[in-house]
C-alpha cells in the first residue's frame, strides 16, 4: 500500500501537564482497518479525538497531506467521520434524522436537505439494514440496531477515513461480528477505518493492523499475528496469556493464564 491518507508525527496530549498521549508518529494508509487496543487510561480514545481535532495537542497530524490544524471544522468533517462510544441524542428524533445530520458538512444553515441528501441517507441506511427504522425513535430500537444507525449517520458523511470509539461496546458476540464484517465490507471500497477495540480476539478476526497502546505510547504497532505476542500483552494488560491459533476455524485465540495469589487470594 503506497496511499498515505492519514499522517502522525510527534503527536502528544497532556491534561494538566500528565501526558495522556506521548509522541505518536504514525502513517496511516486507504484500505486499512486498524483497531487501536490496550489497557483503560491509556489514550485510546484521547488519541480518536485529538485526530478529529476535538483536543489540544502538541506535534502535527495529516490528513490528505493537509496539516488538519490549519483547517476548518466543514473541512475536517468532508474528510473523516467520528463515531463517539456515548453519544446523547435527543429522544424525539427518527432514526432518519439522525443519519440525516451526518450530511451538515454539505449543508448551508438557511439551506433544507436536497434531494441528493436525502438519496444518501437512504442508500446508507439500506446498506446499514436500518430502513425499516426510518420513523423509530432511540428508545425504540435495539442495541444493535442503534448502532447501525450511528455506523449510517457516520457514512452518511462520505469520509474516506472513519474514527470509531468503541463501537461494538454494547452488543453482544454475535452484532459485534456483525458489525466489524460491515468495517471489512467498507475497507474493501476504499475507506481507512480507525477503531478502538477492546475485545482482542475480535480485533485479531477483522483488522488488518493493530496498533497497542501502554504507557501511553503505541508499544507494538504491525498485524495481529506481531502484535498479539504474550510479552506485549504483559507488557500492556499486565496479565499473562497463551496465544494460540484455532486449527479448526483459523483464527488466533487469548487465553488468560491466571496468576497466582492474584486473584484467589493466595
Amino acid at each position: 500500500m503506497s496511499d498515505v491518507v492519514l499522517r502522525l508525527e510527534q503527536v502528544s496530549v497532556y491534561c494538566d501537564g500528565q501526558p495522556i498521549v506521548q509522541d505518536v508518529t504514525k502513517d496511516f494508509y486507504k484500505g486499512e482497518c486498524i483497531g487501536i487496543i490496550g489497557a483503560n487510561g491509556n489514550g485510546k480514545t484521547t488519541l480518536l479525538k485529538a485526530i478529529r481535532q476535538l483536543l489540544p495537542y502538541e506535534g502535527h497530524i495529516y490528513g490528505n497531506g493537509q496539516d488538519l490544524a490549519k483547517q476548518s471544522d466543514t473541512c475536517i468533517a468532508k474528510m473523516m467521520s467520528y463515531m463517539q462510544q456515548q453519544v446523547e441524542i435527543p429522544y424525539a428524533f427518527s432514526a432518519e434524522e439522525i443519519v440525516m445530520t451526518g450530511r451538515y458538512a454539505y449543508q448551508s444553515w438557511w439551506d433544507s436537505e436536497s434531494d441528493e441528501d436525502r438519496r444518501i441517507v437512504q442508500e446508507v441506511m439500506a446498506y446499514t439494514r436500518v430502513s425499516h427504522l426510518k420513523d423509530h425513535r432511540l428508545e425504540q430500537v435495539s442495541g444493535g440496531e442503534k448502532q447501525r444507525i450511528l455506523l449510517a449517520k457516520s457514512l452518511a458523511q462520505e469520509t474516506d477515513i472513519m474514527l470509531l470509539d468503541e463501537p461494538t461496546s454494547a452488543l453482544d458476540k454475535g452484532h459485534s461480528d456483525d458489525m466489524f464484517r460491515f468495517f471489512q465490507h467498507l475497507c474493501k471500497q476504499g475507506k481507512t477505518i480507525i477503531t478502538v477495540v477492546h475485545d482482542l480476539e475480535l480485533a485479531a478476526k477483522y483488522c488488518t493492523r493493530l496498533l497497542l497502546m501502554g504507557e501511553h505510547r503505541v508499544i507494538a504497532d504491525g498485524t495481529p499475528e506481531e502484535v498479539l505476542q504474550p510479552d506485549y500483552i504483559k507488557r500492556a494488560f499486565d496479565m499473562d496469556t497463551d496465544v494460540f491459533r484455532d486449527e479448526r476455524y483459523g483464527q488466533l485465540r487469548i487465553e488468560i493464564i491466571p496468576s497466582k495469589g492474584r486473584w484467589q487470594g493466595d
